[in-house]
């Protein structure tokens, strides 16, 4: 493969690497000493990839998580909100009663009273 090729498809790596990190390890270690670049690029998406997962599930899952719960409580009344238990998201009212999701319990920190759905 020459050189020129080489350089200009390297951003395929990145791409496998990120939607597929252990391939994009496994990429950076073949290529390691022969292609440097392709193998410099696979192991970049590798690092993107789990930068953005760390970012998705630190910041960005908690809301959507949020938002359906929220969602699902406004179907028990207006009173309802989004409540996140010891384990679990819960619908609680004024009153602290809590209403488990999906015939799950819910626990309120700290007691051991449970909420049955």
């Amino acid at each position: 493969m020459s050189k020129n090729k080489e350089e200009k498809n390297t951003w395929i790596w990145f791409i496998v690497g990120f939607l597929f990190p252990l391939v994009g390890i496994i990429l950076f270690f073949v290529w390691l000493k022969n292609k440097k670049k392709s193998s410099k690029m696979s192991i970049y998406g590798v690092i993107a990839s789990f930068v953005f997962c760390v970012i998705f599930y630190a910041f960005i899952w908690p809301m959507i998580q949020r938002s359906i719960v929220e969602t699902t409580c406004q179907t028990y009344g207006e009173d309802y909100h989004a409540y996140r238990g010891s384990y679990m998201w819960c619908c609680k009212n004024s009153n602290d009663e809590l209403i488990g999701l999906d015939g799950l319990y819910c626990s309120v920190p700290g007691e051991n009273s449970y909420a049955n759905y």
